[in-house]
């Protein structure tokens, strides 16, 4: 008998035992779960740890043709996030979910391998990062940055202060067709807000940006939903929040202009970087610039 026991009498001994077992029941029950949730995402990332082979890197390097609110875009498929994982997810038949997305890609590799037959998209993601570097496969990565088509894609591939990406939001934005605003109806903002609710909720005109944001703060305060018309129907839209350095709002019309320069001089059939160039580095985020760093490339920008 423990010293709870003798002091308190064996029937509330028999009720602490009681929630003893079914805390640890609950707490066995969360570690299996936990763990089959672990060891799912590890068997997913399995071959991402060995590092993309040269065939890999070649298939990422090669442009995408797709269409969305009605205008042809190009880009590499690194630049996709969408279209090149997964992503996570949970399912007790874990090869064949794997499968199914394996023939989905494949089939939309080939739609998207030109012009005529791009498919038309209610939106794509983009991300706009240093695509040469990686912690784990340093090497294997790097070579990429030879095999993208364009300038703007090489400009940040081995160079993380290049202006374009400093310019542009720092996570992925989406390209979207505004007729089709439901493709949001399942995104979150960071107040659990309904992202298609607050594009809905926007006044777009011309190409000027607009923020919607969130009732309530958050710890960063405010956060809120971005959104710029392009063209008749292709719409950009990202987050955006406020933070030291400028307004959700200031922010919002910084990126907005980032972006419809982008989409206008690098996505097309041909390319204008110069142009490009000369919108982005009037647009760097506050506090951004040349690395300072001795033998990295130089900035553009000072030219």
């Amino acid at each position: 008998m423990n010293v709870f026991c003798a002091r308190n009498g064996q029937g509330r001994c028999r009720v602490v035992n009681s929630l003893k077992r079914i805390v640890l029941f609950v707490l066995g029950f969360v570690a299996v779960v936990g763990l089959g949730w672990f060891s799912l995402l590890i068997g997913f990332a399995e071959p991402e740890l060995k590092g993309p082979s040269d065939a890999d890197i070649t298939a990422l390097a090669q442009d995408a043709y797709v269409i969305v609110g009605d205008v042809p875009l190009m880009l590499p498929y690194v630049a996709m996030p969408d279209q090149i994982s997964a992503g996570q997810f949970f399912s007790l038949d874990r090869r064949a979910v794997q499968e199914q997305w394996r023939k989905d890609r494949d089939a939309f590799r080939l739609a998207a391998s030109s012009a005529k037959g791009a498919p038309v998209l209610e939106r794509v993601a983009v991300r706009v990062e240093t695509y040469g570097w990686d912690d784990f496969s340093a090497f294997a990565w790097k070579k990429i940055c030879s095999q993208l088509t364009r300038k703007w894609s090489q400009s940040v591939c081995d160079d993380p202060w290049a202006p374009l990406q400093q310019a542009l939001p720092r996570q992925r934005f989406y390209l979207a067709d505004d007729r089709h605003l439901d493709a949001f109806q399942w995104h979150q903002t960071a107040g659990r807000e309904i992202v298609a609710d607050q594009l809905r909720a926007m006044d777009l005109q011309g190409v000027r940006a607009s923020a919607v944001c969130d009732r309530e703060l958050n710890a960063r305060g405010r956060s809120c939903t971005a959104g710029v018309l392009i063209s008749q129907h292709l719409m950009a839209v990202w987050s955006v929040w406020d933070s030291e350095n400028e307004r959700a709002e200031q922010q919002a019309d910084r990126e907005g202009r980032a972006i419809v320069a982008f989409v206008n001089y690098a996505l097309g059939a041909e390319e204008d970087f110069e142009a490009l160039l000369a919108v982005v580095c009037t647009v760097r985020r506050p506090g951004s610039g040349p690395s300072g760093i001795a033998n990295t490339p130089a900035d553009p920008c000072d030219v």
